[in-house]
């Protein structure tokens, strides 16, 4: 409150002696603002005093409870990367994956037509559709840069000759 010296929410909890609280009362009845201020301050009362009681938790719970405690593999990971930095790990991994795969995929020795073929991962039908796919690639390559070419010198001869200079 701006206009009063003492402040409503003193005079509401009754903290004011009462020389102040008279002065107060004084004020209150020649000022509208400051009798609308407290009577904000009497519903917030009025409806703080509807709310329910409600019961302090008996037990609050403590970091130590098994609620908030990590898992296994969470305890092993943070024991596990304070000796030994991620990236070496992720790396050692990343080794043991490729190295997995290329021994999944050894390769396998055939005989066709009198002659020894090797095929990794023992799947020659998946090895020569790739080498189809490869020449159609390539077909498709070179058609297309036969194509820009032709564009090219088409937009080189529709160029003027100042242009070309």
């Amino acid at each position: 409150m701006s206009c009063s010296p003492f402040d409503l929410r003193d005079y509401w909890f009754e903290e004011l002696s009462v020389a102040e609280r008279r002065e107060v009362e004084s004020h209150l009845s020649a000022c509208t603002a400051c009798r609308e201020e407290l009577a904000r301050l009497r519903s917030t009362h009025a409806a703080l005093l509807r709310l329910p009681d409600e019961e302090i938790p008996r037990r609050i719970a403590f970091v130590s409870d098994k609620v908030f405690e990590p898992s296994r593999a969470a305890r092993w990971w943070a024991a596990f990367s304070l000796r030994v930095p991620k990236l070496a790990f992720s790396m050692a991994l990343l080794l043991a994956v490729f190295f997995g795969g290329a021994w999944l995929s050894k390769p396998s020795l055939t005989v066709e037509g009198g002659q020894w073929q090797i095929a990794f991962g023992g799947n020659t039908t998946t090895e020569t559709r790739h080498a189809d796919d490869m020449k159609a690639i390539e077909q498709s390559f070179e058609l297309l840069n036969k194509e820009m070419q032709l564009l090219y010198r088409q937009s080189a001869e529709i160029r003027p000759a100042a242009y070309r200079q």
